[in-house]
């Protein structure tokens, strides 16, 4: 009896939908070609900018440390090279005895 009655109230909306001329208002589809709105275009525009800001800054931090590294290296009484090629002589004068 409970689906007898829905299936009644289901035809009775269908024919009353069918009969009228003009759609209803609340079964038009939307525009989809409307422009964002002026706050989603802004919250865009700061997010790229501060991307961009936020990357200046990681090259600028990356340059300021290999600065520093090159000023360590050049205050070494001894270069680098000769360290290691000492090291290596001190390790073969070891494997030797």
């Amino acid at each position: 009896m409970l689906a007898d009655d829905i299936n009644d109230e289901i035809e009775s909306v269908r024919k009353g939908v069918d009969d009228d001329d003009e759609p209803a208002a609340e079964f038009e589809e939307p525009d989809l070609r409307q422009m964002p709105s002026a706050g989603v275009m802004l919250g865009v525009g700061m997010a790229i900018v501060g991307l961009g800001v936020l990357g200046w800054m990681i090259y600028r931090r990356r340059q300021q440390s290999r600065n520093l590294v090159r000023q360590l290296a050049g205050r070494l009484p001894i270069a680098f090279d000769d360290l290691r090629d000492e090291l290596r002589s001190q390790l073969r004068r070891v494997r030797s005895r």
